[in-house]
């Protein structure tokens, strides 16, 4: 027996009744214990009878009166339940007979292992009356092979939902004796044959107990396809790296669509007026004191209204300030209006409605290179977009006294990932 503890449960005190929320049906002598950990109480045990219950599907009705006393729906309940059943079908038999039954009620799914030296049909059965008995659809385990009954050693799994027994009829022919175990539990099996429609079996066939299965075995096959190559070596992976040489990395998106993602660096750059005039705090950073552009670059998205990801930036200035610029990234999804350089920047409402982003560069870059260029460089970003063309549009602001250096460049590097 197989003793455990329910997780999933509605408790209703004042009605006196504990819903197993997991199970369809519950059998009353498997339910061991309940106890009421948020009052230290036992309100079930079948040994006294002031603390029993009755069931009804998978509802347990308390003897013990949970309707007084301080019992509330949110307590905290320890249930030990027994919810597997096991026996012997066929114990070392040589003749034909139906053998022993197994008690599945409130049980979703069954193993059956046979073994034995014999010549012999194993017929896997299932009742609900207990009086009428139908053929239950197994599939071996570890081979695939669907059908009602076997004529070979192996282990068999079936479901036995709703049904009140099982059983393992045998029909003899010869041999020295054949041998049935089962094994139900009220949790359904998942399959382990990772075989299963890889190597064997047509995509479809007709007959009465394989049809949905066979379907589902040429869904395995051509998500196999696309995920694998003719090694078993994994094609792509769904977190946008490639797993092979020559490979194209994929990306499966909220809406289910595949998108294939490659990488990118966009490249830019700008020289400011020729003067030295001194930023404040907040100006903008722009080509022009009276006609500035609004700073942009295409190859953002492979095709119009594609989408991606910005993982890094870096920024070059040429020069070498005495005081280095704190400087800041406006980043935007269409065309915007730049301000004059050295100016207050000052975004309109309908600007600052397609802002992406806002990327703090700092001031303190890296100085290197034989004319000492400062280097800002921001890693680890993950900044998702969507172009309304293949074009992202950018703004540079100072967030310090900056004193420039007249004609002063810029030079932008931006790594990106492209869906599409």
């Amino acid at each position: 027996m197989a003793k455990h503890s329910i997780a999933r449960y509605t408790f209703n005190a004042a009605a006196k009744t504990i819903t197993f929320t997991d199970f369809a049906a519950i059998v009353l002598d498997r339910i061991y214990m309940v106890i009421d950990v948020t009052n230290n109480t036992i309100i079930y045990n079948p040994l006294y009878s002031t603390k029993g219950g009755t069931v009804a599907t998978n509802v347990l009705t308390l003897t013990f009166d949970t309707s007084v006393g301080g019992y509330a729906n949110g307590d905290a309940l320890l249930i030990i339940y027994d919810n597997e059943a096991q026996g012997t079908l066929q114990n070392a038999v040589s003749a034909t007979g139906n053998g022993t039954v197994l008690n599945t009620a409130g049980m979703a799914s069954v193993v059956f292992t046979v073994s034995g030296t014999f010549v012999a049909t194993v017929d896997f059965e299932g009742t609900e009356d207990g009086t009428n008995w139908s053929s239950l659809s197994t599939s071996k385990l570890g081979a695939g092979i669907v059908g009602v009954n076997t004529t070979a050693v192996g282990t068999y799994r079936a479901s036995c939902n709703s049904l009140a027994q099982v059983r393992a009829r045998v029909t003899w022919t010869s041999g020295t004796s054949v041998t049935v175990t089962a094994h139900a539990s009220q949790f359904p099996q998942p399959a382990t044959d990772d075989t299963l429609g890889l190597t064997t079996g047509a995509a479809v066939i007709t007959d009465a107990v394989g049809t949905i299965q066979q379907y589902l075995r040429g869904l395995v096959k051509l998500l196999a396809n696309v995920l694998f190559d003719a090694t078993n070596q994994l094609r792509v992976s769904l977190y946008g790296k490639s797993s092979a040489a020559g490979d194209t990395p994929i990306l499966v998106g909220a809406d289910g669509a595949v998108k294939v993602v490659d990488a990118n660096v966009v490249t830019a750059n700008f020289s400011r007026p020729n003067d030295t005039t001194t930023y404040a705090a907040g100006d903008t950073v722009s080509d022009s004191t009276s006609a500035p552009t609004a700073f942009t670059a295409s190859g953002f998205a492979r095709n119009s209204g594609g989408s991606g990801r910005i993982t890094s930036l870096t920024v070059i200035d040429e020069a070498a300030p005495a005081l280095k610029a704190n400087l800041e990234l406006w980043i935007f999804s269409a065309a915007y209006t730049n301000n004059n350089d050295n100016t207050a920047w000052n975004p309109s409402l309908a600007n600052a409605r397609n802002l992406i982003a806002i990327v703090p560069l700092g001031g303190n870059p890296t100085v290197g290179g034989a004319t000492a260029v400062s280097i800002y460089n921001a890693q680890g970003l993950d900044i998702p977009y969507v172009c309304a063309a293949t074009a992202l549009w950018w703004a540079l602001v100072v967030r310090n006294a900056y004193i420039p250096v007249a004609v002063e460049r810029f030079n932008f590097a931006f790594g990106v990932e492209r869906y599409g």
